[in-house]
């Protein structure tokens, strides 16, 4: 990939979707049932964006970045499925 990712765009990503959360959060009129799936969403994007970083699988093949993306996405989705399921 011709693009390359930065300590400092990492930083900057976290803490801009770490600004965002706290403003969701404090906003107080947002239901929970929308409130969360955000927050989730939000929560995961950082993790992922450190894991491919800090694994360097930024810099991998695609094919990887597909595989580590399905994981994650298969993930957010049972977790939704289960929040779900809970009500």
């Amino acid at each position: 990939m011709g693009y390359k990712l930065t300590p400092l765009a990492v930083w900057g990503y976290v803490v801009a979707v770490t600004i965002v959360q706290v403003l969701l959060v404090s906003y107080q009129s947002l239901s929970s049932s929308v409130l969360n799936p955000v927050i989730i969403v939000l929560a995961f994007s950082q993790g992922a964006i450190i894991v491919m970083f800090g694994l360097q699988i930024w810099y991998e093949k695609p094919f990887i970045i597909l595989a580590v993306a399905s994981v994650f996405f298969t993930a957010l989705a049972i977790t939704l499925a289960l929040g779900s399921i809970a009500h």
